[in-house]
């Protein structure tokens, strides 16, 4: 059983009014979008453009906060938006194919009180960067609401969500992305005290929306915020949570076969000609593989001991310290290539991240193999963050279903 040195308190939650697109006023799935920090620019422009109601016109990066609070009030007065009479919390059932194959996450939305993360009832598992915590605290501070939720697992060995879930009462189903997303309601008091119970019992752990909490603190703080923010819980230990490895382009890579003939000290290297083989050795196959891609060659490594990574100098705690993103930033970077503070690209897609390594002509893909639940929580729950990347929860929480509208 995991448990957190952090831990001293419980999280609270509570049901809501939701803020929700009237069905009738608008085409749903004309009007939802991923989270606002993994839309492209190009994305954003076609999500705004399938309608004047799109999400995005209320989030983006760029929306200008007080434009966004004047769009929300006229919605609302027009009847695009509507508050629930009465409080509940929201079931998602997230339908999505993966690797060919069907997958159902369940999970429910519920307003969550704001703690600093000294209180250890809420966790986190990276780090906050001021530029995108300042953005989304300005929004929230204009516009008096939560547009996207917080997302958080916590460990459901007795399947309390999902029992929840079969109660729910069915409220939309819409399509994004070629994902099935149903809504429902859950009012029933039997099933919110179970659900509150859960949170009680078990640490929050932020999956994903960092920035957003610590924004919301923030405003709550200066008194332009509200001491809840809108959390998305799921169960860690379900099989349909995802996490997915973040590939890097390394732009100022060079001499990649002289570094990894080198590398061999720590590594079992094999060089690989086909590139269906080698993305087939390489992904997928557990902890401490890596793969190495320029225009001279692509070649897997294979860490030898994971030990020799644990014994090396550093202040760093030793659950970090074995993770495959600390190696390969700390080993295979900065040891062996000597690159610390550059600009990477980031990606999940390994063939886009190939095709930008020959548009530029050099530097080289590192790809990794995604972090284990046992890994996120050995070092979350031991009070440790991870470094910038590792994880990337799939699929991400689709921002339109519901709103915390917390001032009118």
């Amino acid at each position: 059983m995991w448990t957190s040195r952090r831990r001293s308190r419980v999280a609270e939650i509570r049901p809501f009014c939701g803020l929700r697109y009237r069905p009738g006023a608008v085409v749903l799935d004309d009007v939802l979008a991923p989270p606002w920090d993994v839309v492209s620019v190009e994305q954003q422009k076609a999500l705004a453009s399938r309608s004047p109601y799109n999400v995005t016109h209320l989030e983006a990066q760029d929306v200008v906060p007080e434009e966004a609070a004047r769009r929300c009030a006229e919605w609302v007065r027009w009847g695009v938006l509507e508050e629930e009479p009465a409080e509940a919390c929201y079931l998602l059932r997230h339908r999505f194919s993966l690797n060919g194959r069907e997958e159902e996450r369940v999970g429910f939305f519920a307003l969550l009180k704001l703690e600093p993360f000294e209180d250890g009832r809420v966790i986190p598992h990276e780090r906050v960067f001021e530029k995108f915590r300042d953005n989304r605290q300005r929004l929230i501070s204009a516009t008096g609401a939560c547009f996207s939720p917080v997302f958080f697992v916590c460990r459901d060995e007795e399947d309390v969500i999902g029992k929840a879930a079969s109660r729910a009462e069915e409220v939309f189903s819409a399509y994004l992305d070629g994902e099935r997303l149903d809504l429902g309601r859950i009012a029933d008091p039997s099933s919110i005290s179970a659900l509150r119970a859960l949170c009680r019992s078990r640490p929050l752990i932020i999956a994903d929306g960092h920035h957003r909490y610590q924004a919301s603190l923030n405003a709550a703080r200066d008194g332009t915020g509200d001491p809840w923010c809108l959390a998305y819980v799921a169960n860690l230990l379900s099989p349909s949570l995802k996490i997915l490895p973040t590939h890097r382009f390394v732009p100022g890579a060079a001499r990649v076969p002289d570094v990894v003939a080198r590398l061999e000290e720590m590594f079992e290297v094999r060089r690989y000609s086909n590139r269906g083989q080698f993305l087939g050795e390489v992904l997928g196959r557990g902890t401490h593989i890596f793969g190495v891609r320029s225009r001279e060659g692509m070649w897997r490594l294979r860490l030898r001991s994971e030990q020799a990574v644990v014994d090396r100098a550093g202040d760093i705690h030793p659950a970090v310290k074995r993770l495959d993103t600390t190696i390969l930033h700390n080993v295979i970077l900065r040891e062996y290539f000597g690159i610390e503070d550059q600009t990477f690209v980031f990606g999940q897609d390994p063939i886009e991240l190939m095709r930008k390594n020959d548009e530029a002509g050099s530097g080289a893909v590192f790809f990794l193999n995604p972090v284990t639940v046992e890994q996120f929580c050995e070092v979350t729950l031991s009070g440790e963050v991870m470094p910038q990347k590792s994880t990337y929860f799939f699929p991400k929480v689709p921002s339109g279903l519901v709103f915390y509208r917390f001032r009118r």
